[in-house]
Formats: C-alpha cells, structure tokens, sequence
C-alpha cells in the first residue's frame, strides 16, 4: 500500500503543477511586449486601458471583476489627471448570436467612467487566446460550460501599438488596479 501511494503522490506533484499551468497559462512571457491589440482597441482614444476576457451571464467572478475595474476607473481617473484611461469587456461567449455586452457593462460603470463592452466571434476568440495566452473552454450547452483563464490585462498605448504593462488576477482590490493603471500610464 504504502509502494503505490508513493507512487501515488508522486504523480501528483508531476500532475497537478501541469495542469495549473495548463489551465491558467503562464502569461507573464507577454508582459512588457508589444501584442497586436488593434482588433480590441482600435477606436480607443485612452492611453492605457483596462481589458477582461469573460462573458454575460457570469454569475460570480465577471461581476465582481467589473465592480473593482469601474471603481478603480473612478479612483484613477481622479488620480492621474494626464492620461486618458478607460476599460474594455469582452465577451467570450460566441455562440451567442446577439451581443449584450455593451448593455452588460452599463451597469458596472461608475462615476461616469464607461467600461465598453464587446461581443467576440469564434475567431476573435482564438485569436485573442493567441495573443493574450487565454485558454477558453466554450461548449456552447449552457453558460456554465464556458471556462476561461480569468485575468485583468492592463495595455498602454506606445504609438500605434499597445504594450502589455501588467496582469492581475480578477480578485485584485480596485486600489491595486488603480496603482497598476497610474503605473502603466507613468511609463507613456
């Protein structure tokens, strides 16, 4: 007994480690580098932005992460004065056929600072995931059949470009993402 639970063990510390970077993505190989973001932000006229990956009809962790980026828009934007900052939600959902993210996200803006909302296709999906190093799982049955990696990307612009400045984790306080914001908007 004790023969196959070393084995046992030993397999997970191999198993499980995979299989959270699996899940979770190592994305921190993308900080600090330009990515193709135009698809995403081509009509922003902010300096830095806020982006989430997720979807309408989250019940749990795409709300609480737009309550803390609309809060931590307002906190910033009394802040830092210089720089033009702003938020972006899109929804990973691609079998929906009709978009409400724009609507979703109306309700999470505060202090009249919108957090724009927009609904990706299939391959906006992919290539996004590409981009960002997303692992999206969207078996289309019901919402609970989407999974996603669920990070905050923090973007300022760098001439036509946009450089990926930070990544946080969704249940980052709205204070954190704010002083991540200021920071990624000093380095303009």
């Amino acid at each position: 007994m004790s023969y196959h639970f070393t084995w046992f063990g030993f397999s997970l510390i191999i198993v499980v480690p995979v299989l959270i970077i699996w899940l979770f993505g190592s994305t921190n190989s993308i900080v600090n580098r330009e990515i193709d973001a135009t698809e995403l932000l081509d009509n922003s006229e902010n300096n830095v932005e806020i982006v989430f990956f997720g979807f309408v009809g989250c019940e749990s962790v795409c709300p609480s992460a737009l309550l803390r980026i609309g809060e931590a828009l307002e906190l910033a934007n009394s802040e830092a004065k210089d720089y033009r900052i702003g938020a972006l939600f899109a929804d990973i959902n691609y079998l929906r056929e009709f978009e409400l993210a724009q609507r979703y996200t109306a309700g999470f803006s505060q202090g009249g600072f919108e957090i724009k909302g927009i609904h990706l296709n299939r391959a906006q999906v992919q290539q996004f995931s590409d981009t960002f190093g997303l692992r999206v799982v969207n078996e289309g049955k019901t919402l609970r059949d989407i999974q996603h990696t669920d990070h905050l990307f923090v973007l300022r612009k760098a001439g036509q470009m946009w450089v990926l400045d930070t990544i946080l984790p969704t249940a980052t306080p709205a204070a954190q993402i704010k002083d991540a914001v200021i920071s990624a908007g000093s380095r303009l």
